[in-house]
């Protein structure tokens, strides 16, 4: 996913395969995929540009010049080059562009319903550091060590570790799989190198829809931007399934397909994050992974529409506005809606109370009432924040917030003002780096909320965060 690449070949739609055009298929990690062909892929219509309609096509079959096999699905008709007319002259064919959502190589499908897998396997940009896990064997001793050292000898000891598994659901199963080059021999070895590899596998039972096998991962993503508090992305993605095999004299065997669309949040050369500059890693939840795997993948639709108001703040990086504010705000009302059942009066003293007040006044208000009814027993905002901080707080977070009162009140009356431009209560009301810290602070009750919504003990969540304090010491001294 993280290299530019183009293919040149022919490409085609599926009914009609002996219908081809020559074009060239371009791929950037960012930007996404282009396709540019010279003539239509349509035989229906004429081959000369000119005579077009806008089309789209679920799928088209490409062939490229070394003889990979490209499939391109949801590929939208983008534009149709101009052509230069010449009097007395033939003109050339100006070329067609489409935008290639996916891009697969190694398989021809033939149908959208072909598009169906049970693996997918993954490797995300700093799970390796997350996991921490390493084959390479350490010395014994120090005594064997200094023997060595002083020997002037150098042992390399390396097994690949065994694979992580999780449940994922009924059908599903989740796994980190290691996978090491083997170095090789030459007759005069001069040097050698080893690369450890790790990846994310979902595995079911039964074939999925491509998307469902993606979403499996992007779940896992999320978690591990969470646990990372930055963003990762797939560095590669390769997926299988029964539909697509290669028969050798009767032994079938699995096509690997590559898969490649753009991820707008990808940066080149970027460099790891270690242990101590994540929130937690592996190692520290190591006993319980597959407990809280488990439930953060049975409570991720639930949470979701807050996840991803929170996990937009990762895939934007550096760039802050109050927009960026309101949305960490809305992320917590939206979770606090999500995990508490209960409204500011019971739902039955709440009906006799509108009741009353609709007997008691003139009916020619009763449409306002209603309508003020409508909302009038949500929980504030206000109302939230104090409860996810009595109940998901703890010694570093309060460190953290500092005074919880005066966090509350800037945390509501900034919210409003940015949403409506009121003046309100303009003393409480943040901008510039103090509305930044002020978000940040935000995010940190938002992600203790999150790991002790899917089992992390409260002690284990201040262990998390005191053993990560280089992300937020700056947050506690500028906490008034």
């Amino acid at each position: 996913m993280g290299a530019e690449f183009e293919i040149k070949g022919q490409w085609w739609t599926p009914s009609s395969p002996e219908y081809r055009v020559h074009g060239t298929l371009t791929f950037h990690p960012t930007k996404g995929s282009r396709l540019e062909v010279f003539g239509n892929v349509s035989p229906s219509k004429s081959p000369h540009p000119f005579n077009f309609k806008f089309e789209n096509h679920v799928l088209i079959l490409g062939l490229s010049s070394d003889s990979k096999l490209v499939t391109l699905y949801k590929c939208w008709q983008q534009n149709v080059g101009g052509g230069t007319l010449v009097s007395n002259q033939e003109s050339g064919i100006p070329p067609i562009t489409y935008i290639v959502h996916y891009v697969l190589v190694g398989i021809h499908a033939l149908a959208e319903k072909d598009l169906a897998f049970d693996t997918i396997v993954v490797e995300p940009f700093n799970l390796g550091e997350w996991v921490g896990i390493s084959g390479f064997q350490p010395y014994e001793s120090f005594e064997e060590q200094r023997k060595n050292f002083e020997e002037k000898r150098i042992k390399v000891n390396y097994k690949v570790p065994d694979s992580i598994l999780f449940p994922i659901d009924d059908t599903t199963e989740g796994s980190i799989e290691f996978s090491a080059n083997h170095p090789g021999g030459s007759i005069y070895q001069k040097s050698i190198q080893i690369n450890q590899t790790v990846r994310f596998q979902a595995k079911s039972s039964e074939p999925k829809p491509m998307k469902d096998l993606l979403d499996y991962y992007f779940v896992f993503q999320d978690f591990l931007i969470l646990a990372l508090y930055r963003n990762t992305y797939p560095m590669s993605i390769v997926i299988h399934g029964s539909n697509f095999q290669d028969d050798l004299n009767g032994h079938y065997i699995r096509k690997p397909v590559d898969v490649f669309f753009s991820i707008w949040s990808y940066q080149e050369n970027e460099e790891p994050n270690l242990a101590f500059d994540m929130i937690f890693s592996y190692p520290i939840i190591k006993s319980d992974f597959k407990n809280l795997i488990k439930k953060w993948y049975s409570k991720y639709e639930r949470l979701a529409p807050s996840i991803n108001l929170l996990m937009e703040q990762f895939h934007q990086r550096n760039k802050f506005n109050s927009n960026v504010f309101l949305n960490i705000a809305q992320a917590i009302e939206t979770f606090h809606a999500r995990t508490h059942d209960h409204s500011r009066i019971p739902k039955k003293d709440y009906e006799v109370m509108k009741k009353d007040m609709l007997n008691s006044i003139d009916e020619k208000y009763h449409d306002w009432l209603n309508n003020q009814f409508s909302f009038g027993n949500h929980l504030t905002l206000h109302e939230r924040l104090v409860e996810m901080i009595d109940k998901f707080s703890n010694k570093i977070l309060d460190k953290v917030l500092g005074d919880k009162d005066r966090f509350v009140k800037q945390v509501k009356h900034s919210r409003n003002y940015y949403t409506h431009y009121s003046n309100g209560k303009k003393k409480y009301v943040l901008e510039g780096s103090e509305l930044f810290h002020l978000s940040e602070r935000m995010k940190f009750l938002l992600i203790s909320a999150f790991l002790m919504e899917i089992g992390f003990s409260k002690d284990l969540v201040t262990k998390c965060l005191d053993n990560s304090r280089g992300l937020f010491n700056h947050l506690i001294r500028k906490t008034p």
